[in-house]
């Protein structure tokens, strides 16, 4: 059974409580509730960046590269990608990290690139520039896919997504130029 104090002791205590919740801060993250983020545009350039051998492997360290390009819609502008991976240069698939600045944002991404068949049709598949599907012919090349996260300017994250037709230079099978590209990022920030 409750004392006349115990029971002062526990309104008390309940009363301070309730004070505290009302005079705390909401918990709400800065900028509000997260709101649908959506950018897609174009990749038109590479830089030469700073590549290795990875030994006699057939492996290169990407140290640094710089992929640039111009994104509209939930943030716009001219954009630059600077990431580093090691990949073998025959497919140029592998892991890639790196860092994406665009309109006063910066976001951190993670994902993988692998060969694969961009949107760009073509008319006459030769199984090597042109690769016939049942939905059509296609140009291959790299496409990527990963996660990104903001890491400036807002809260947020989502998906990453892009493709990329390089301009390969014969005598060293390195990445030299952007053909054609796109960059999609899609997921939740605040605003």
């Amino acid at each position: 059974m409750f004392t006349q104090k115990t029971h002062l002791s526990l309104t008390v205590g309940l009363l301070l409580v309730g004070l505290l919740l009302a005079l705390s801060p909401a918990t709400v993250p800065a900028g509000g509730a997260p709101s649908a983020f959506f950018a897609q545009g174009l990749i038109t350039d590479i830089d030469e960046g700073n590549v290795t051998p990875a030994g006699k492997s057939g492996r290169f360290i990407v140290k640094e590269r710089v992929v640039t390009g111009v994104l509209g819609g939930s943030i716009g502008g001219p954009f630059q990608f600077t990431f580093g991976s090691n990949v073998p240069l025959l497919t140029q698939s592998g892991q890639i990290h790196g860092v994406l600045l665009v309109d006063g944002y910066e976001t951190r991404v993670a994902a993988s690139s692998s060969l694969g068949l961009t949107p760009v049709p073509c008319l006459d598949p030769d199984g090597v520039t042109c690769i016939e599907t049942p939905a059509g012919n296609f140009v291959p090349g790299l496409v990527i896919n990963g996660t990104f996260t903001f890491t400036s300017g807002t809260q947020g994250h989502g998906t990453a997504s892009a493709w990329i037709i390089p301009a390969i230079d014969p005598n060293t099978g390195h990445i030299v130029g952007v053909i054609a590209g796109a960059l999609t990022l899609a997921g939740q920030w605040h605003q």
